[in-house]
Order: C-alpha cells, then sequence, then structure tokens
C-alpha cells in the first residue's frame, strides 16, 4: 500500500490531474443522460471543438456507429455496472467537421460524490496504426 503524508497526497491529484490532461489519448468524463462533462485536450484537440462548444456536446455527438437504441442500452449497461468491468468498443468517432474516424473506446461506470460518471478512454485507431510504422 502506497502510504503518503496529506501534502503529499494533493502533489499526487495535481500530478495525476495534469498526466491526464496532457495523455496521448482521448479522456472524457459524461454524467448519466450522456452530456459531456469534461475532456482532456487530446479530445479537444482530436475533435476540433471550440471550448465552448465542446461543452454542449452529448455522447451522440461524437459516436457515429451505435444507433439511438445501441447507445442507450451500453449506457444503462454501464450504470447497472458501476465499478465493473470496462466495456469495450472499436467504433468510429465524428469530429466537427463531420468527419469519421475509427477508436477503440473503453467504457465505464464509476461513482463521484455519490453521482454515476461514465469515463471513456479513447485512442484514435488510425494514429497507432501510423504510430506501429
Amino acid at each position: 500500500m502506497l502510504n503518503r503524508s496529506r501534502a503529499a497526497d494533493s502533489g499526487s491529484t495535481e500530478l495525476l490531474g495534469e498526466a491526464l490532461e496532457r495523455a496521448p489519448l482521448g479522456l472524457m468524463i459524461f454524467d448519466t443522460a450522456g452530456r459531456l462533462l469534461t475532456a482532456n485536450r487530446r479530445v479537444a484537440q482530436r475533435l476540433g471543438y471550440p471550448n465552448e462548444r465542446l461543452a454542449e456536446l452529448r455522447i451522440s455527438d461524437i459516436e457515429a456507429e451505435l444507433s439511438p437504441d445501441a447507445l442507450e442500452s451500453l449506457w444503462q449497461r454501464l450504470q447497472d455496472n458501476v465499478g465493473g468491468r470496462p466495456e469495450i468498443l472499436v467504433t468510429q468517432h465524428r469530429d466537427a467537421d463531420g468527419r469519421l474516424f475509427p477508436v477503440e473506446a473503453r467504457l465505464s461506470a464509476v461513482a463521484v460524490d455519490g453521482r454515476t460518471r461514465i469515463v471513456m478512454l479513447a485512442t484514435a485507431l488510425t494514429e497507432n496504426l501510423s504510430a506501429q510504422r
């Protein structure tokens, strides 16, 4: 078990926040209604939305492959399994210009301050393929 003082805990919380903000993969947090609550820089860059528009997005604006019924079913499964194993999807996301790009998305539900949040970690597959070559 990691044992640290409160001052060190504060520093590690800041470190974690900064690392997630700068991570080379997309991190998005949604509420249970599918509204985007926050996203890291990678998401903003890849989707190409200005910050004020990014704050208005819903999962249905980003996820391009699942039907509304399939998306609702996924959201319900996640909420029924808070803290459980993530759902892994190979799907397509839509950017601000309407272009589609393939991603691997890992979604899970977590409880934060008594509220359920849906966390998505997404990696653009085209970027992975380019990096491997």
